[in-house]
């Protein structure tokens, strides 16, 4: 089917007056803005990205500026949708997700119950949840079932786009990636996100034309950006050359490669398919093997610059791009070449060339969540490497080889520094950051945080013990009872509260200045120190405890406890604090003044009768005849040793009573020399 070359430019010139007429202005974000009867899938993706960036809220039911639910985020770009409650059902064309997206922005995303908007370049927006707001993501993130075109919204089938301040190139109704043009003399040549590498002139982007028409899921080859008039009635569905037009009329705006225009046409066949290898890579040069010390300055389509852009977007390329093949290319090419099972040299063959470009191209990282086990150990144990480094992991706190909580928590601490949603997932994005030379080392390195294991949680929980703040066992693993203790921790010494401790707050907490905890002087189970052993002793002292004494507060200690602030009439709840051991205190000393009186009745009891006996047995001697005199005061002398004696042997606790008995004994010895002196007497006369 054939359309002339004078119906194509009376086409392009009304689309060009149409657009004219229908485009308002270029907005500050780079977007083109549309009127509400010129809807385009540029503008609703803008629409999103500008709910996102101004944090409009989740309101269910909502469709106002600022407060939307997801369907709302629809709506309030021009009433675009059709039936609100099922913008799916008011689509003239979707798919699954799971065969792949087009290219295509403003696609709109169908889950159950939920929609969002495609934004392009592997992202989208949706309006989540009253938690969440309006949700910037990856798009293979969240479980998306089907997308589909938005009803009311027009879609580009050729032509520039402007988004967010890129310049993007559609043809056959999607954008191109990992490719070049050349259009009006000038090659541009587009990443794998569709992105130019430089923008077009201005007025090229009111050149693009609009359609509602069916988009393919891929494009099979360029569209030409012009349509052959037909005879036929229906259109031509590819698009293709039919084989009785001897050449391709040339556009009058736009030049396709220079590489295509100069090859001869041998067949349809043949120029279909060369000219679906172009929309798939760039230009490639023509059996030139590219080496160290080449350059785009001295070697015709080498095309360094795109293959140092490509390898950096697969992450095998982590310096600047310089056009020059220097050792950082030829290193990459080597990690490309290897991934790809390409025999390893470190040039860029025609082979190298193709897999470098190809959709299926494979990137140096391998994703890695929770769980995942590297068995050759590399992948992994790389990025646990590159943690330690940065100071996100501590050596020797986690598994080598396995993604493991230690290792999550240290990403999710990297993602969180570095700007990245923190996932905790190592994803491509994360370790192309990661192994940048741009990576920023953790600003709170030393810190313990929930979640984490090892010999810092064990640590912390010893001395979350020794303050009083928990008694469980240190288990090594920060979990929710260490969390509890931590945060009793922080409310006492005028922290804020959270669920981590700083490098800075923990050495606080391991000195003197650490705050202990209000129970501290509670003595109760689970408590251990010198206190405790003291409390074991007392109530061993008073009959209560018959436990072993090593300062442990065990149930034995507790019973013991009870049974004392029972018979003292004290709250029997097994807790000896200050007013308990105050009275345990009171106890011993009541005790002992009483062990101490019981001891002086009994020394002056034995002293009184020894004296009473000494009395009757010197008074009896007296009478006795004088020639036995010098044996009763042998006698008396012996009994006065043994009495000396007594009162050495009691003399600490019986003082008083030695006084009393030595007046005793004073008084009886002078009468007894009164009497011996009166018989002296006697016998003189």
């Amino acid at each position: 089917m054939k359309r002339s070359l004078g119906k194509s430019v009376t086409k392009k010139i009304v689309s060009v007056a149409i657009a004219a007429a229908l485009i308002l202005s270029v907005a500050t974000t780079g977007v083109l803005t549309t009127s509400a009867s010129d809807s385009t899938g540029v503008g609703l993706s803008a629409h999103a990205l500008q709910a996102y960036n101004e944090h409009w809220s989740y309101v269910w039911g909502g469709a106002s500026y600022g407060a939307v639910d997801c369907s709302g985020l629809f709506i309030t770009y021009n009433g675009v949708g059709g039936n609100r409650t099922d913008l799916l059902g008011s689509s003239s064309e979707w798919g699954y997700v799971a065969d792949g997206i087009p290219r295509i922005h403003g696609l709109g995303l169908h889950q159950p119950y939920h929609v969002g908007i495609y934004i392009g370049s592997g992202t989208a927006i949706d309006a989540r949840d009253e938690n969440s707001g309006v949700v910037y993501h990856d798009v293979y993130s969240k479980p998306w079932v089907e997308w589909f075109k938005v009803a009311g919204v027009s879609y580009p089938t050729t032509g520039w786009v402007l988004f967010d301040g890129d310049s993007f190139y559609y043809e056959n109704g999607q954008y191109i990636v990992n490719t070049s043009r050349t259009l009006d003399g000038v090659t541009y040549y587009f990443d794998a996100n569709g992105v130019s590498n430089i923008a077009p002139p201005s007025s090229a982007y009111s050149q693009t034309d609009y359609s509602t028409a069916t988009a393919a899921p891929a494009p099979s080859k360029p569209e030409p950006s012009y349509e052959e008039s037909s005879e036929e009635p229906e259109p031509e569905p590819s698009y293709e050359e039919s084989s009785e037009e001897p050449e391709p009329e040339p556009e009058p705006s736009y030049e396709e490669s220079s590489e295509e225009v100069s090859e001869p046409e041998s067949s349809v066949e043949e120029s279909s398919k060369e000219e679906s290898e172009v929309s798939k890579e760039p230009e490639k040069p023509k059996f030139v093997t590219l080496t160290e010390g080449n350059m785009d300055e001295t070697i015709a389509d080498a095309k360094i610059t795109e293959i140092q852009q490509t390898l950096a977007k697969l992450g095998y390329y982590t310096y600047e791009v310089t056009g020059y093949y220097g050792e950082a290319t030829t290193a990459a090419v080597k990690d490309f070449q290897a991934k790809a099972g390409i025999e390893v040299t470190g040039n860029v063959d025609e082979a190298t060339w193709n897999a470098i470009f190809a959709d299926s191209a494979p990137v140096k990282y391998n994703s890695y969540k929770s769980g995942d086990y590297d068995e050759e150990q590399t992948g992994i144990k790389d990025i646990q490497d590159k943690l330690v480094a940065l100071s996100y992991l501590t050596a020797g706190e986690y598994e080598e080889g396995k993604f493991d909580g230690n290792t999550v928590i240290a990403m999710q601490l990297f993602q969180s520094a570095n700007g990245i949603e923190a996932t905790g997932e190592a994803d491509f994005n994360s370790q192309l950051v990661l192994f940048s030379g741009s990576a920023v080392e953790n600003p709170n390195a030393g810190a313990v945080i929930y979640g984490m294991s090892g010999s810092a949680v064990t640590k912390l929980q010893e001395r979350l013990k020794a303050l009083r703040y928990t008694t469980d066992e240190s288990t090594g693993i920060f979990d929710d009872a260490t969390l509890k203790a931590v945060n009793a921790y922080q409310k006492n010494a005028g922290l804020e509260v959270s669920n981590s401790l700083s490098a800075e707050e923990l050495k606080v907490l391991y000195s003197d200045k650490a705050v202990k905890s209000e129970d501290y002087d509670n003595l109760q189970v689970g408590y251990n120190g010198s206190d405790v052993k003291s409390l074991e002793g007392d109530l061993t002292k008073l009959g209560y405890y018959e436990g072993s004494i090593k300062g442990e507060f065990n149930d034995e200690l507790e019973t013991a406890v009870q049974d004392y602030q029972k018979e003292n009439k004290l709250e029997a709840n097994g807790v000896a604090d200050d007013t308990v051991r105050n009275s345990i205190t009171k106890s011993i000393a009541r005790q002992g003044s009483e062990n101490a009186q019981c001891i002086i009745t009994d020394t002056a009891s034995v002293a009184n009768e020894a004296m009473s006996g000494l009395a009757t047995s010197k008074t009896e001697k007296l009478s006795l005849e004088k020639e036995q005199s010098d044996n009763h005061l042998s006698n008396v002398r012996n009994m006065l040793y043994i009495l000396l004696g007594l009162i050495l042997v009691l003399s600490v606790s019986v003082v008083a009573a030695m006084v009393r008995s030595k007046k005793r004994m004073t008084k009886a010895m002078k009468k007894a020399v009164a009497q011996r002196h009166a018989n002296d007497n006697i016998r003189k006369f």
